[in-house]
């Protein structure tokens, strides 16, 4: 069994071909369970539980010949319901619904192909193999975006949280991010903003200066930092965007004519963003925090639900019960969404 922390691209050594797989070989979810003891095939050989922190990561090794069976399998089962490739590595992953389960009802199983062929052409083979999934992974980058938006008080923080070892755990690596990437100008901590309305608005030239930065900086740090690990196959969370600019421009000291955010919201990467708005009453966002102003919240959530309307990919979740089934919620979402932005069976 590889040590904790050890990396996918050491998994072939690790679990060489020398026992034939049976369902005892690994603890795995009741679904995976299922989608298991459907494989009859050629090359399977076992599987294993890599611990990456506290993410228990479940591997199958399979023949490539078997791929095209157990695209077919999967195609017949009901419980499987997003297939995609890993960035670069060679491996899929397969997410599997357990209906039975209210809260953490999706497992995720990788596939990594092993090559039982070790001769010099099947290595070149592999080699050219290597180089097309980079260029398929750079040019189609899978990896999930989420943007969190919602007035101060309504659970931002602790539900992206939970949100992100959710993520992790289902998704593979997942990290965090607060308002832009913060490669032309550094992003100030969140506690230097306890009061966002306090602060004096700029004048109209340094509000329209100041959008021209922040789209040259979303822009300049989505090439660098956010592309690379979408081509990995990453997910990033980001809490709050550019576009709550568009909702809340006093919070951001802008003062100009709407029209030029508005304008430069097109251009902010990516387009497959998957907007995530939470929403609470009034009063129960006053209980935890005392920011803004009854109207201004009932406003501003007004705003988040028309600007929810405006874009694909978005989804209205309320606050007002356990985080456990708000993340739920938002990950049984994520999942339909991934399903139908990504082909099922494009790869394998």
């Amino acid at each position: 069994m590889p040590t904790n922390g050890q990396v996918s691209t050491s998994l072939t050594s690790s679990i060489e071909a020398t026992i034939a797989l049976s369902t005892q070989d690994a603890t795995h979810s009741d679904a995976a369970l299922s989608l298991i003891t459907h494989l009859e095939l050629y090359g399977l050989r076992c599987s294993a539980v890599l611990d990456q922190g506290n993410n228990a990561v479940q591997y199958i090794a399979i023949a490539p010949k078997d791929i095209p069976t157990l695209r077919h399998i999967c195609g017949d089962l009901q419980q499987v319901k997003l297939i995609r490739t890993l960035g670069a590595s060679g491996e899929s992953q397969i997410i599997i619904d357990d209906g039975s389960k209210a809260t953490n009802r999706y497992s995720s199983v990788r596939f990594v192909p092993q090559h039982l062929d070790k001769t010099a052409s099947r290595h070149i083979q592999s080699r050219l193999s290597t180089i097309v999934r980079y260029v398929r992974a750079w040019l189609r980058p899978n990896g999930v975006f989420c943007v969190v938006l919602g007035p101060d008080g309504v659970g931002k923080s602790t539900t992206i949280l939970r949100m992100q070892a959710e993520l992790q755990r289902l998704l593979g690596p997942c990290r965090k991010e607060r308002w832009r990437p913060g490669v032309v100008r550094q992003v100030t901590p969140d506690s230097s903003n306890r009061m966002p309305h306090a602060r004096t608005p700029r004048g109209n030239i340094a509000s329209i200066l100041s959008i021209l930065g922040l789209a040259l900086d979303f822009n300049i740090g989505y090439l660098i930092s956010a592309y690379p690990a979408m081509a990995r196959s990453e997910t990033l969370i980001f809490d709050r965007y550019f576009h709550d600019l568009l909702i809340d421009p006093k919070r951001y000291r802008y003062s100009g004519p709407m029209g030029v955010p508005r304008s430069i919201r097109g251009l902010i990467p990516p387009r497959k963003t998957i907007f995530i708005i939470l929403d609470a009453d009034e009063d129960v966002i006053l209980r935890r925090k005392q920011e803004l102003s009854q109207d201004e919240l009932r406003r501003q959530r007004v705003a988040y639900k028309d600007f929810s309307s405006s874009v694909s990919n978005a989804m209205i979740v309320r606050t007002d019960k356990p985080v456990d089934e708000i993340v739920a919620e938002i990950v049984d979402k994520i999942v339909t969404i991934l399903a139908a932005q990504m082909p099922r069976w494009r790869r394998l």
